[in-house]
Order: C-alpha cells, then structure tokens, then sequence
C-alpha cells in the first residue's frame, strides 16, 4: 500500500502521553487519527471505523496488544 493512500490510523496505548505524542504528529501529517486506552476501547472504535494502519501497544490492561491482534486479523471487515 503506497503511504500516500494511508488516511485513517487508529493508535491503541493505555499511557496518555504516548496516545497525545501519536495522535498530534499524525494530524500535523494530514491523517485523521482516533485513539484507544486499551483494547476493549479499540475493539468498540472498531465497529465504527475503519482503519487504514492500527499502532498498538504490546502491554495494555484487559486486551494486551498481542491479543488484539490476533482478534483483529480475524474481524471479517478486515479482510480484503
């Protein structure tokens, strides 16, 4: 995928400061970013929006970031 067709990123991190980092760089860079503070959060994001790249944080409460990848990549709106 050319990063020029990259719009939407959804970043999943449980620490405040990283999620404002993140989000702030990626909107000076023209994308339109949502956040999530753990996995459950990003799952309900999910059903609503659609992604083009996830940046996701390996240790998080409820869902670590391994896990939800997995449940991701097995979302059927993933596919494609």
């Amino acid at each position: 995928m050319d990063t020029k067709e990259i719009k939407k990123i959804l970043v999943v991190d449980n620490n405040p400061v990283i999620l404002r980092l993140m989000s702030h760089m990626l909107e000076d860079m023209g994308y339109e970013v949502y956040t999530a503070v753990d996995g459950l959060d990003a799952l309900e994001i999910l059903s609503g929006f659609l992604p083009d790249v996830i940046f996701v944080d390996l240790v998080m409460p409820k869902i670590n970031g391994e896990k939800l990848c997995r449940v991701v990549r097995g979302l059927p709106e993933m596919e494609g």
